[in-house]
């Protein structure tokens, strides 16, 4: 028995040994890298291609192999596991120091790229290969984490859109998982890294705030040309009165420091809020977006988003992920009682299942959110 315990150690170790060498030898590559090789590699669609890939990967379409072969290519789906499995952090270098005009050209690569891997998935899922169904719906859920790198708002959302896509994807096939398959998936979606923060991506659109701040060093013509191109709403001539209040202020040095005092205000109070539960947050963020509409910060009026909508998302994404997680937790077993033990995450308010006539589930909010709109997670196709 010794000399097969001590053989079994030797393997361990130089087994060990043989993957720090290769991590020594390759180390992780930044995903983003490899996100733009992917990219790189994709073919040029037309209008009707790219929609076609967008509605197999929602499901509205089922997947054609022989299609999916057009759409995408191995070189690119070979890439895209390869970027999101990495464990180096994902750096998309973006050029912050450009404030408004800071290029984001990957977002709707990342978009794309999003697709094609639920496409996969989908296409795994339907030669009945659950297993590696679920490692690209994971693939899917990483991706969306690392659109979000970058701390800004479209960044955020992106993710955003990313993340409710893998989720409606899962809960179109996660009914026909056996208990032991939805733990799995669970334990491994809860284990991955977690999405950016609305929060901490609103934080970081404080550089927009300090670029504008740095213009009060350039002359007068040269802030109402980098303005002007800027805030494309904005109309320059002396007749408007935007026009008016803006040529008062980029001429008025003290106009323009009160301007960004203001600004930078805005934007603290816009952080904290948006570290709050929703029921708490939404009135402090329609008080800030009613003191930006009835004062006379034209810049706040110019450039601040609605941050309302931009709140409510982060919150839809939130309640589509608890739906999910009451799916997995108890599928075809879920009935009314045990729907109610789940919350959404706007009001805290039980959800509900809804039975259609030909059997199919879906999961919906109580109450509609936002905008009149009821949450709803289909269960199956």
């Amino acid at each position: 028995m010794r000399p097969r315990l001590l053989f079994a150690a030797l393997s361990t170790v130089l087994f060990l040994s043989g993957i720090r060498a290769a991590e020594k030898e390759y180390p992780p590559v930044n995903p983003a890298l490899l996100y733009w090789q992917a990219a790189a590699m994709l073919p040029t669609l037309t209008d009707e291609q790219a929609t076609e890939l967008r509605d197999m990967a929602a499901g509205k379409l089922p997947v054609d192999p022989a299609k999916a072969t057009v759409l995408g290519s191995d070189a690119s789906i070979h890439l895209i596991r390869k970027a999101a499995l990495s464990s180096a952090p994902c750096d998309w270098g973006l050029a912050r120091e450009d404030g408004p005009a800071m290029a984001l050209p990957h977002l709707s690569k990342m978009r794309q790229l999003t697709s094609l891997a639920l496409m996969e998935s989908e296409r795994q899922f339907l030669k009945g290969d659950s297993t590696s169904g679920i490692d690209w719906l994971l693939v899917a859920h990483r991706m969306a984490r690392h659109s979000g790198a970058g701390d800004t708002l479209i960044s955020f959302l992106v993710q955003e859109s990313g993340e409710e896509s893998a989720l409606r994807a899962a809960a179109r096939h996660c009914l026909g998982w056996d208990e032991n398959t939805r733990r799995q998936y669970a334990e491994k979606l809860n284990s991955l890294p977690l999405p950016h923060s609305l929060q901490d991506s609103y934080r970081g659109e404080k550089v927009f705030i300090d670029w504008l701040g740095n213009l009060s060093a350039r002359g007068d013509e040269t802030k109402r040309k980098l303005l002007t191109e800027s805030l494309g709403s904005v109309n320059n001539e002396k007749e408007s009165d935007q026009g008016k209040a803006l040529h008062n202020l980029i001429s008025d040095p003290e106009a323009w420091r009160k301007e960004m005092t203001a600004l930078y205000d805005f934007h603290s109070r816009t952080v904290a809020a948006f570290g709050k539960a929703w029921k708490e947050a939404s009135p402090e963020l329609e008080a800030i977006n009613a003191d930006i509409q009835s004062g006379d910060v034209i810049l706040a009026k110019l450039s601040f988003p609605t941050v309302t909508s931009i709140h409510d998302r982060a919150f839809v994404t939130a309640t589509l992920r608890t739906m999910l997680v009451a799916a997995l937790d108890h599928g075809t077993q879920l009935d009314d009682t045990i729907v109610a033990t789940y919350h959404d995450a706007f009001d805290d308010n039980p959800l509900r299942l809804l039975k259609a006539e030909d059997g199919t589930l879906s999961l919906c909010s109580a109450e509609p959110h936002p905008k009149d709109k009821v949450i709803q997670l289909s269960l199956g196709k």
